[in-house]
Formats: C-alpha cells, sequence, structure tokens
C-alpha cells in the first residue's frame, strides 16, 4: 500500500491511495480539495503512480471500482485509459431481510439526542436492563 499526497505551499491538495500485487497496482482511493482543482493535484499523482508501475515493470493498473451512478469518477477513469467491466456480486447465503428499527427506538434517539450529555450516563444506567 502506497499513499501518495500533492501539496500546495504545506497544504495537501489531494492524495491517493494504491495497492500493489505481484505485477498489478490498483487505485483505490483519491481525493482532493476543491478549493485546489486547478493545480490538477490529482493528475500529477496518478501520472507519478504510472510512472512508477512502468519503473517497477508492472504489467497493469487497475483503476478501481466505480458506483455505475457515479460518472463524474467513471469519465475520470476512462480518460487515463481505464476500461469500463461490469461486476456481478452473488452472495450466499442470501441475507435475510432486515427489520426496520421499531418505532420506539426511533423516538428514544429523538429524545436522547435532546437531553444534556451529563444526564446520558445516568439515564443508560437506569433504562439499560429494560432495553432489547
Amino acid at each position: 500500500m502506497k499513499i501518495r499526497i500533492a501539496s500546495k505551499d504545506g497544504r495537501p491538495v489531494a492524495g491517493i491511495i494504491t495497492l500493489s500485487y505481484k505485477k498489478s497496482m490498483v487505485y483505490k482511493y483519491g481525493g482532493s480539495d476543491a478549493n485546489y482543482m486547478n493545480l490538477g493535484g490529482m493528475a500529477f499523482l496518478l501520472w507519478k503512480t504510472i510512472e512508477e508501475a512502468k519503473s517497477r515493470a508492472l504489467t497493469e493498473l487497475d483503476m478501481g471500482r466505480s458506483d455505475c451512478h457515479n460518472s463524474g469518477l467513471i469519465t475520470f477513469k476512462e480518460r487515463w485509459g481505464g476500461q469500463r467491466r461490469t461486476l456481478t456480486y452473488c452472495r450466499y447465503p442470501i441475507a435475510a431481510p432486515v427489520n426496520p428499527k421499531p418505532w420506539r427506538v426511533e423516538a428514544a434517539k429523538r429524545v436522547f439526542a435532546l437531553v444534556p450529555n451529563a444526564i446520558l450516563p445516568t439515564a443508560g444506567t437506569l433504562l439499560y436492563r429494560h432495553v432489547g
């Protein structure tokens, strides 16, 4: 794993995380400060990543997964040569449907959000034996 950070005047403006295994490198996560987008921090870091992968004679740079509804990220990766593939997930055993939270739990959350923090430990001690 490698964390790469681009900075301007000592301030981080973009960062990415890559993972390497055998002859592959995977672009796992990336982010940038919107106030410094004009500096091209993400492009700089990705270019440095490609240079490193080539110098290590890696044969694949996997651009990682993207939510199919995140068109901006997909476009970013495709402009760097990423090729789209559909991944299908299968789960076994099939998870049981999750029951919605009872109304009492939701009501308690709303009430305790309004209670001063100093009272919460005492309320928790008194109510613990009556919950769930």
